[in-house]
């Protein structure tokens, strides 16, 4: 049987900011999907199973903290369990860091984005789902 690909969700609403991520994944063995905003992302979810969800802290309409506690509440495992990254510019004493862990995210990377840094905790989580 064939293995099935990872789908990297990744949620902006910068299309810049998601193509600069794209690229830096594009080396690695997966699928990856973009949204503009967490109302999107959740659409998304609905109809396709990911295995990691990149998300940026503030977006215009669903920002990350509010997509993340949306999966995490979700009525599918699948969703719910999905690995979910947050990105910001914020220092790591602020007050969403600790919101974000309560909601049980996976990782952060911080704004700039250090392509490598960015790719090995993708490749982290996803090892830690296959």
């Amino acid at each position: 049987m064939k293995e099935q690909v990872p789908r990297v969700l990744l949620v902006d609403d910068s299309d810049l900011f998601r193509a600069m991520l794209r690229v830096y994944l594009k080396d690695l063995p997966l699928v990856v999907l973009e949204a503009g905003d967490g109302d999107v992302a959740l659409q998304l979810l609905e109809s396709t199973q990911v295995a990691l969800v990149v998300a940026d802290l503030n977006m215009a309409r669903v920002g990350g903290l509010e997509l993340l506690a949306a999966m995490r509440a979700h009525g599918s495992q699948t969703v719910r369990r999905a690995a979910f990254v947050l990105i910001t510019a914020e220092e790591q004493n602020s007050p969403h860091f600790e919101s974000a862990r309560k909601a049980s995210v996976d990782g952060f990377v911080t704004k700039p984005v250090r392509p490598k840094v960015f790719r090995e905790l993708v490749q982290q989580l996803l090892l830690q789902r296959a």
